[in-house]
This record gives C-alpha cells, structure tokens and sequence, in this order.
C-alpha cells in the first residue's frame, strides 16, 4: 500500500509538470492576425487548433515521462528484489556458518573438558593408590610388630600370644587369609566363633551358597560359611562346643571333641562325636 501512494504522489507531480513546460519546446505556435471583420472568428478556429497541438503535445510527454518512470520504478523494484534476495541469502550463509562454528566450539569446548577431567582424574587416582599403598605398608609393618597384628593359624595360637576377644584374621595351611571372631574367654579360650545368634537381627532361613559363604556380622548374629570351616577343621583335630543361654540367663553347654566337615563334593559332611556337658545329647 506504500509503495501505491507514493507512485500515484510522481503520477500527480509529473503531469503538473507537463503542464508547465509546454511553453519551453521545440515547436512554435503560429496564431495568424487577420484585419477584418472575421479576425475573430478566424483567430476563434487558429486557437482550436492551437489547443489540440498543445493537448497532443501535453499527451506525448506525458506518456514519455510516464514510460520512463514506470522504468525507474520497475527498475528500483528489480534492484529492491535483488537486493532482498543478495540479504536473506547472506542471512542464510551467516546462519548456516554460526551454528557450525558454535558446534565446532562446543565440541572443542567438551573434549577439551573430558580431558581435563580424565587427565585430572587419572592423577588423582595414582596419587591416591600411592598412599593408599604407603598406608597399607605401614599398617603391615605396624602389624607385624605386635603379637596380635601378625596372621596366625587360628585363635589358638593367638590366645597363646595373649590377644583378646575379637575378629582377626587368620590362614589356615595354603588358605588365604580370612576373618574370624575369636572367643579367649570360654573354657579356657582360643574358640574361633563359627555362628552367634543372639537377637534375631539376622535371617538364617537361607540357600545353599549363603550357607557354603557365610553371611551376617562377625560382630553380631552370622554365620562363618561351611567353606571355611571346611578348610579349618581339615588341617588339624578340632573339637566343637555349643553354648546356650535362655533369656533367664541360664546357660547350658555341649562339647564335642571330635569335629569336621568335609568339602562341598560331599556336601559339607559332618563329622561328630565324643559329646561332653550339660546341654543333653
């Protein structure tokens, strides 16, 4: 609708200023006098013909100031399209350029993140594994200069280094270390704890490889796994003794000095017998 009111403003000032200069032409206008009595009539008809040469004349510029500023125009809308197209393909490229750069960025900006943090960390994790290793020789150096610190056969023979109640570790003949709960009170002492069920803190209704692992606390209710009393009980004669306490207090006892089980093949057999105490067979 703009660009209408302003063609119609050039249309309005053209033709006033056709009108205008129809006095500065090239073609002469002849107005004959005659002296007589039909001068007016003849003068009358010269300046009919007069009016239709200007009309023609008016009529011819205007169409060719017409012509040439519908040309102007068209042209500047030609270079207006042209201009439009040239910009939004410039926006396009500018586009298409911005966000490749932004993901280039942002992938440079986040491997050069992962690397930090994995140099970072891979640092941190060797740093830390050589003081965990530097702890780790201390304690054993520390261990090994107390009687209790060493790991011994069984709680036997930490009871015969005078160690007190609690849970060591210990190594029967070609087995690897693992913990026990070592009683030095009982019956002269030197019992490793195989199962405590004191409170019903624990779930003994338990599957085969629990049982063959053991589960629970060896500071609470537990049981030390039929494993590893299978690799204790087979490097040597173990007796086994049973301690019971109702919620009076009262104890009863029962005492077996032969005890052992056999490997998983054969199902944890057990081995019993030579019963002693107060519990009743």
């Amino acid at each position: 609708m703009k660009k209408c009111l302003i063609f119609i403003g050039l249309i309005c000032s053209v033709l006033l200023l056709g009108v205008k200069s129809t006095n500065t032409g090239d073609d002469s206008v002849e107005t004959p006098v005659i002296d007589n009595q039909n001068a007016p009539l003849l003068a009358m008809f010269d300046m009919t013909n007069v009016n239709k040469r200007i009309k023609a004349y008016i009529s011819d510029a205007f169409e060719i100031k017409m012509s040439e500023l519908v040309k102007m125009k068209l042209q500047e809308v030609l270079l207006s399209l042209k201009i439009d197209e040239d910009v939004k393909q410039y926006i396009e490229n500018m586009k298409g350029n911005f966000t490749l750069n932004i993901e280039k960025e942002i992938k440079e900006y986040i491997d050069d993140v992962k690397q930090n943090v994995t140099d970072t960390t891979l640092e941190e994790m060797k740093s830390f594994r050589n003081s965990l290793q530097k702890v780790q020789q201390i304690i054993a150096n520390q261990r090994d200069q107390l009687p209790c610190g060493k790991v011994l056969q069984d709680c036997g023979d930490l009871k015969g280094k005078g160690c007190p109640n609690g849970v060591y570790s210990v190594s029967p003949k070609g087995v690897s270390p693992f913990p026990v709960y070592c009683n030095m009170d009982i019956a002269g002492g030197g019992w490793t704890v195989i199962q405590r069920r004191q409170d019903g803190s624990v779930d003994f209704y338990r599957g085969w490889q629990d049982y063959k692992n053991g589960f629970g606390r060896l500071t609470g209710e537990f049981w030390l796994g039929n494993e590893h009393i299978y690799k204790h009980t087979s490097e040597g004669n173990y007796q086994l003794r049973i301690t019971l306490e109702d919620w009076n207090g009262d104890t009863r006892y029962a005492t077996y000095n032969t005890f052992s089980l056999g490997n998983e093949d054969s199902s944890y057999k057990l081995t019993i017998g030579g019963y002693i105490g107060t519990a009743g067979m």
